[in-house]
């Protein structure tokens, strides 16, 4: 198993079951912030600038009520569940 993985697994596992008491976007780069239970916290920054254009999304946020994702360019898409 190398590094990031067990890294991966790691943080999943301390993550699962644990509420998600608030998100925050935090810059023009839209990097989130999630707050958790425990006073834990998970930063996200975005890792493609804007003039990056290859697909797919720097994050992306799924909820009951829908899906909000962000992309390369400043872009972001927020849908609701039908």
């Amino acid at each position: 198993m190398d590094q990031m993985t067990l890294w991966s697994s790691k943080l999943q596992i301390g993550l699962v079951g644990t509420r998600l008491l608030r998100t925050a976007v935090q810059s023009r780069a839209y990097d989130i912030r999630l707050d958790f239970e425990q006073e834990l916290t998970l930063h996200v920054f975005c890792d493609r600038a804007p003039e990056d254009a290859t697909s797919g999304d720097n994050w992306q946020l799924e909820s009951p009520d829908g899906i909000v994702a962000v992309g390369p360019g400043f872009r972001g898409i927020v849908e609701p569940r039908v």
